[in-house]
């Protein structure tokens, strides 16, 4: 099974349309002991109603619930994540010519 293999490693893993599976993949790297593993999902993502849910393990599946999330979403877990939190774009700003903004939910990291 793919999410066993990933979370044995130090790799970033990428899930397209994962949002179903979420509680079984969070569980997954729970038993690999990586609840404190950085972890986005994505909404909309390069929208201009883009929204971007980040915190880690632990928390991830909670913020999905607080924020009724549904339907088609990117899933990102790795220490990628928190490069995300550097870019100019998330604090409302663009790395695009015209309008772009998106929400950005996050934890500690």
């Amino acid at each position: 099974c793919w999410p066993f293999l990933a979370a044995q490693t130090r790799a970033t893993a990428v899930i397209l349309m994962g949002l179903g599976k979420l509680r079984e993949i969070v569980e997954i790297y729970r038993e690999a002991g990586k609840e404190k593993l950085p972890a986005a999902v994505i909404v909309n993502g390069s929208l201009a109603d883009e929204t971007v849910l980040v915190g880690t393990i632990q928390d991830i599946e909670a913020k999905v619930r607080e924020h009724n999330i549904h339907g088609p979403a990117l899933i990102v877990i790795g220490e990628a994540v928190k490069l995300h939190l550097q870019q100019p774009a998330c604090g409302g700003g663009s790395n695009f010519s015209g309008s772009f903004d998106h929400t950005l939910v996050s934890a500690s990291l």
